[in-house]
């Protein structure tokens, strides 16, 4: 590790987020295909997950967001719930997904 990986900086940490959510976006072939069917289920179930839109994404057989997914609930129309689950792709060690809906 390198000294600046030490060093405690919130506002640079969260500018740093910014900056690497941005550049994933803009990276992403599937970011519009996936917002759009992040609405469609939360639309028909209430509440949506990323695992949800990687889920639909692989159905269909479109690229899987990658590091894009932390943008996927970026726009002001979601609100989380409260609520977390863990995901079910293995590759995500069963770490737990923010359960979204539409304002």
């Amino acid at each position: 590790m390198t000294q600046a990986q030490f060093n405690f900086d919130l506002t640079a940490g969260e500018l740093a987020k910014e900056q690497g959510m941005s550049q994933a976006e803009e990276a992403s072939n599937s970011i519009d295909a996936a917002r759009l069917i992040a609405v469609a289920v939360a639309k028909s179930r209430g509440s949506v997950t990323a695992d949800d839109v990687q889920r639909e994404l692989v159905r269909l057989g479109l690229d899987p967001l990658g590091a894009s997914a932390g943008s996927l609930f970026r726009g002001s129309e979601w609100e989380f719930t409260g609520r977390w689950v863990k995901s079910e792709r293995v590759s995500n060690h069963a770490r737990v997904n923010r359960v979204w809906r539409l304002k």
